[in-house]
């Protein structure tokens, strides 16, 4: 006994394994309307629920991503008014004259001159670093969480698109 697969190789089968193989079914050549309109009426059917179990999904990850993103470019507003503020402050009392801190006499005491370390909103280069750093690396954690959320939904519902166009 000879069996084809799908591949079209040729495969040998002993009669006593021939049971082992699913019988298929023919299908009728010629299909009444009603049936075509039953298999049509089925098939539009499955497809509007496909639809809107799709839309469902969508909206489960646009929205969240929508409000995610406002969140962020709210916050990235805020950095920015707040670095602006800095800045603007450090700019108050930036020397006019790269040696102005120098004391013109050495009877000056250059503890109590200098004028930006006793302003109480003065932050240091550093310490604007290291406010920067850490908002792009909340930034790019919550971009790595957002990358990951959509992967889990797309990837799934690329699956499922795929299976109803196939």
């Amino acid at each position: 006994m000879e069996r084809a697969s799908r591949d079209e190789h040729i495969y040998i089968c002993l009669s006593e394994h021939a049971s082992s193989f699913t019988q298929t079914k023919l299908v009728p050549e010629i299909y009444t309307k009603d049936e075509i309109n039953e298999m049509f009426y089925g098939v539009c059917g499955a497809q509007e629920k496909n639809e809107g179990d799709f839309q469902m999904k969508l909206d489960g990850v646009y929205y969240p991503l929508k409000d995610s993103i406002s969140w962020l470019t709210t916050c990235m507003e805020e950095m920015r008014q707040a670095i602006a503020k800095i800045q603007h402050a450090a700019e108050k009392y930036r020397p006019a004259s790269i040696d102005r801190h120098y004391s013109t006499s050495i009877d000056d005491d250059p503890k109590t001159s200098h004028s930006m370390k006793s302003q109480p909103d003065f932050h240091t280069r550093a310490k604007i670093d290291q406010l920067v750093e850490e908002i792009y690396r909340t930034l790019e954690t919550t971009a790595e969480r957002l990358d990951r959320r959509c992967d889990d939904i797309y990837f799934p519902m690329d699956l499922s698109m795929s299976a109803l166009t196939s």
